[in-house]
């Protein structure tokens, strides 16, 4: 009589595989049958000598399914396959007992995803057996693959006595496990930096209880190994798995960012050497920093600057000392690199030539002669090189005339200085505006017979005092034949003057010009006239360089 069989366990899971064989197994076995003597309980509530019958025989079908979720590896498609059966008292393996697969086979050509097929088996284990339960475990093996399945039943013996207890069914112990716990990640030595970077590199781990960690880098996590990977320069996402006893996991991730270089720095000068004498600036030099930093970036903030400021150039000023310009670069993970540039040397100024003049531009003589101006020259950035100043005087006996002055100065940095002044000194009211002494009338109404001889007279005073060193020359000109209406004057007696020059008269304090106009007149300049009736000027150029003129008629 065959009797359904009561219990089986099924035990083909991925943990038990690899305990079982060492081999990783992506597919799984289930047997199902039934077994003529497998008796739990008595059929009328007490043993009878004939319920048992000390042996049992094993029917049925070993049904393979592909793995579907995944897994290290499958059966081969065409692979040989056999089925083996052990029986187990206990922890005795039982020798009494025979196994008869029905058959092996093989894995079929299509082997894949929702692929399933059966072995048919027969197992018999020969009387007489001890009254107990035993286990029946069938195992499907590749021959190829090194894959192997299992599934186990409880076959439960009676010899005619009252049995003990069926024992409790196997309990599964992943059932009801939970997830590991995100793994937390712990950094091991390593030197931290600013916003978050790493300036030296530490040792990456991570723990989930007792799950074992293996772990992966990427922005998406690629293949998991045991080893923590060693950080480098840049940043890098690392990645942690843990997985527990029953297969299951949990994954997370940490960004490291390591910069374990100091930023560069360099830095340019415009313009590129002195432009000014002894290595001297004569503009003010353009210092630029330049920075980089190919890892962590330069600072949002002062990450690139001349020291003391906000930014990385500065054109220096002026200065009798020497300057140095200093330049820090920094970056996002906080090392710093400076660098220098000078010393500079600059002078912007000209030298100062500290002139002290009490002249004026125009003066009479009667004020007195210019005096020469002092001269005190200074630099007080460079230095003096050099200076020199030169004074020079008209040749006039008087006085009048120009005087000049200059002056100049350079200074070690070759900026240079100069100065020029000149002074006019004139006669001014010593020589009246129209200074003509009688016979001449100073509103121009004299008339002198043609052929006569005009006394042409002037004084020249500084207040009362005569100045006898006047060079005064004459000119005539007609401007009219016919002669104004006024007043006739008397004509010297005395010989006419010859050339064009004023003689000084001592004992009358008076230049005398005495003009004949019988003949004809060369004036200084080289012109010839002729004297005739008409209306005429006389002008005297005086050696100031100004003029004096008086209008005269000349009637026949």
């Amino acid at each position: 009589m065959r009797i359904p069989r009561l219990s089986r366990i099924l035990v083909a899971t991925l943990a038990a595989s690899v305990l079982a064989s060492g081999v990783a197994l992506a597919d799984s076995i289930s047997v199902d049958g039934s077994a003529t003597g497998d008796m739990a309980s008595p059929p009328s509530g007490v043993w009878a000598p004939g319920d048992c019958s000390q042996a049992f025989t094993m029917d049925g079908l070993v049904t393979v399914s592909y793995n579907n979720s995944g897994g290290q590896g499958h059966y081969t498609p065409g692979e040989p396959l056999s089925v083996s059966v052990v029986v187990t008292h206990g922890q005795t393996v039982t020798t009494s007992i025979t196994s008869a697969p029905k058959g092996s086979a093989s894995v079929p050509a299509g082997w894949g995803a929702d692929s399933s097929f059966t072995i048919p088996i027969t197992t018999s284990v020969g009387a007489p057996l001890a009254h107990d339960s035993y286990k029946v475990t069938y195992t499907v093996a590749g021959r190829t693959s090194a894959f192997s399945a299992t599934d186990l039943y409880i076959v439960h013996v009676c010899d005619g006595t009252t049995p003990p207890p069926p024992p409790p069914p196997p309990v599964d112990p992943c059932a009801g496990a939970s997830t590991p716990a995100l793994p937390v990640f712990t950094e091991t030595g390593g030197t931290a930096g600013d916003n978050g970077w790493w300036k030296a590199a530490p040792a990456v781990s991570a723990s989930s209880g007792d799950a074992a960690i293996t772990y992966a880098t990427g922005a998406t996590a690629g293949t998991y190994g045991p080893a923590a990977p060693t950080l480098t320069d840049g940043t890098t996402v690392v990645w942690a798995m843990a997985t527990n006893s029953c297969g299951l996991s949990s994954s997370n991730s940490k960004s490291y960012s390591v910069d374990s270089l100091a930023p560069s720095i360099s830095h340019t000068v415009a313009p590129a050497s002195s432009d000014g004498a002894n290595g001297w600036y004569v503009t003010g030099p353009l210092v630029s920093f330049n920075c980089t930093d190919a890892t962590s970036g330069l600072a949002a903030t002062a990450g690139c600057v001349v020291d003391g400021t906000s930014s990385n150039s500065i054109t220096l000023g002026e200065s009798a000392n020497e300057q140095t310009v200093h330049g820090t670069a920094r970056d996002n993970a906080g090392w710093t690199s400076t660098d220098s540039a000078g010393p500079f040397h600059v002078d912007l100024s000209d030298p100062v030539l500290n002139i002290t003049d009490s002249n004026s531009g125009t003066s009479s003589i009667c004020a007195g002669r210019p005096a020469r101006p002092a001269f005190a020259p200074a630099d007080a950035i460079s230095g003096l090189a050099s200076n020199s100043d030169a004074w020079s005087t008209p040749a006039n006996a008087s006085g009048v005339g120009t005087y000049s002055y200059t002056a100049d100065a350079q200074d070690n940095a070759g900026r240079k200085a100069h100065a020029s002044r000149t002074y006019n000194v004139t006669y001014g009211g010593a020589v009246a505006p129209v200074p003509f002494l009688q016979p001449i009338n100073t509103d121009g109404s004299s008339r002198f017979k043609l052929g006569s001889t005009i006394p042409v007279k002037f004084q020249a005073l500084c207040g009362t005092a005569p100045i006898s060193s006047v060079v005064a020359k004459l000119y005539v000109a007609q401007t009219d034949s016919s002669p104004d209406p006024g007043s006739d004057e008397a004509i010297s007696t005395s010989a006419a003057t010859t050339g064009n020059l004023f003689r000084y008269d001592t004992t009358g304090q008076q230049y005398i010009f005495n003009l004949s106009t019988k003949a004809g007149y060369t004036n200084p300049d080289g012109t010839t006239t002729g004297f005739s009736a008409g209306t005429w000027y006389l002008k005297m150029l005086l050696d100031d360089g100004t003029w004096r003129s008086i209008k005269i008629q000349i009637v026949r």
